[in-house]
């Protein structure tokens, strides 16, 4: 996990960090899938998203606004086009670990 702090305290490398570690992770990661997913006729994208989305921590905003965008990236099949295309994303819930 990166930096956490409040808004006000993080400045623009705590933001980069999470917009390198969960948005362009899942953009890399697709644009890497796709084309071999096209060769086969088409496939899936799964991504995650967080519980922050629906509930962000006030030391978080950097990671929620991140998380946010990828909840919106099952729509990256579609933008690349991909046939068959299917971008499940699983929803954030509580997951008892203990």
């Amino acid at each position: 996990m990166g930096p956490r702090g409040a808004l006000d305290t993080q400045d623009d490398s705590a933001w980069d960090f999470y917009y390198q570690a969960v948005l362009m992770s899942v953009v890399r990661t697709a644009r890497a899938v796709v084309p071999h997913l096209v060769a086969v006729g088409g496939g899936a994208l799964v991504t995650t998203a967080a519980y922050s989305i629906r509930a962000p921590k006030p030391d978080m905003a950097h990671y929620s606004a991140m998380k946010n965008a990828v909840a919106t990236s099952p729509r990256l099949p579609e933008a690349m086009r991909l046939p068959n295309r299917r971008g499940p994303m699983m929803p954030p819930m509580p997951v008892p670990t203990a």
